[in-house]
């Protein structure tokens, strides 16, 4: 897919707002107008393709605990999303092509499912190692219109609820059971309204959120747009980690086109999200942005494939989840403890663990989180029937 880039063009009207706005009646109505219209999508059958790449620089090689990690270098991903009301079913295939620095490059195909009958959460991995909570999981991997730029790189929660503030945020993922999570913990941060712009002829409004700066003096900050006319669905999400004029973005995401599925519900057809390595020290750069210009980390491409509002699946369809004989199975608490676990097929449970732990390890490097500097990596070390929960989402 050939890159496609676009230029906002501003509208003169703007709004100046304290960072203390949250509680302004501009800031609420947006909030409460993402929220309803964030329930347009709550019954959607999706299905989409995402491409990833890190372009044509070197892959890097890691080495944690004594396990050597190979970069992800390129992988297509297959997802079929499926949402009525608080159900789930969300299916992915995955091809991985992972470097192994002097020997060929090594292809791996994934597999995940996950789903949720009201009741009940099960998952399952590759075939082999599948969990069962008596609670709401895995939420993460469903199609959420709102938060396709967003996503990526930080906690996953609605965006109304991002909106809300700090507060809010840390109660919805408390009531997940993630908020412990490092992940999932965000520090403290400031909502701010900042103006109207029309971007890609589309009458936005641009919400900062801002993280002050730390003991070592680093600031984050995300910028929204948010078109009135697509249902607030973000339209462009940019990521910075200084306040400094003229600072390089540590990515980008863009919706480059809407498909509307009926009158006035809109969805994003095509998309890309983009981390750019900012390792020049923008301090000492006296260089116009557009002159120096970011390089690339690693790129994801979003098409979407098919979408239909109001599926009428019954509650078979997200409960009778089948699990293939040899596969490992963990019943997992909300604490994260494991409470039984066994092999379909085979007598007798595996081994208990006073903690959801795992020797079978994918590390997502931080290149995912935050658009940090590092890009995907993943990391399976396979142990004959001694297969581990899989708790992280």
């Amino acid at each position: 897919m050939s890159q496609r880039m676009f230029f906002p063009i501003v509208l003169a009207i703007v709004c100046s707002y304290s960072p203390t706005t949250l509680a302004s009646s501009d800031m609420l109505n947006i909030v409460e107008n993402v929220r309803l219209n964030e329930t347009l999508y709550e019954n959607l059958e999706i299905g989409f393709s995402e491409n990833y790449t890190i372009g044509d620089r070197k892959p890097d090689v890691l080495t944690v605990n004594g396990n050597t990690l190979y970069e992800t270098i390129r992988s297509t991903k297959q997802t079929r999303s499926i949402r009525q009301g608080e159900w789930f079913h969300v299916t992915i295939e995955e091809l991985v092509v992972q470097n192994r620095s002097r020997t060929p490059e090594t292809i791996e195909r994934l597999r995940t499912l996950v789903a949720f009958d009201g009741d009940t959460s099960r998952s399952l991995w590759d075939d082999n190692i599948a969990n069962v909570r008596d609670h709401k999981a895995h939420v993460n991997k469903v199609f959420l219109p709102h938060v396709l730029l967003w996503k990526e790189f930080t906690a996953f929660a609605p965006l109304s609820v991002w909106l809300r503030g700090h507060a809010a945020l840390r109660e919805h993922l408390g009531s997940l059971g993630t908020v412990g999570d490092a992940h999932n913990n965000p520090k403290e941060y400031i909502v701010q309204y900042e103006n109207v712009e029309v971007l890609n002829h589309l009458r936005c409004h641009k919400i900062l959120l801002r993280r002050p700066p730390s003991n070592e003096g680093s600031s984050e900050r995300w910028e929204l747009w948010l078109p009135e006319e697509r249902n607030y669905i973000p339209c462009r999400v940019r990521y910075f980690t200084s306040d400094r004029p003229g600072s390089l973005p540590r990515g980008e995401g863009n919706v480059l086109d809407f498909l509307e599925l009926k009158p006035g519900i809109w969805i994003p057809q095509v998309a890309d999200l983009t981390a750019f390595d900012t390792t020049v020290d923008e301090r000492q750069s006296r260089e116009p942005i557009a002159d120096r210009g970011p390089k690339l980390r690693w790129k994801r491409e979003f098409v979407l494939e098919r979408a239909e509002l109001n599926p009428t699946y019954s509650k078979a369809f997200f409960r009778d989840i089948t699990f293939p004989k040899g596969a490992a199975v963990y019943e997992v608490s909300f604490d994260n403890k494991i409470t039984r676990s066994y092999f379909v097929g085979a007598p007798g449970t595996l081994s208990k663990g006073s903690s959801a732990g795992r020797t079978r390890l994918w590390l997502l490097v931080a290149g995912n989180v935050c658009f940090a500097t590092v890009v995907a990596v993943f990391l399976k070390s396979r142990k004959k029937r001694s297969l581990p929960v899989r708790t992280s989402d």
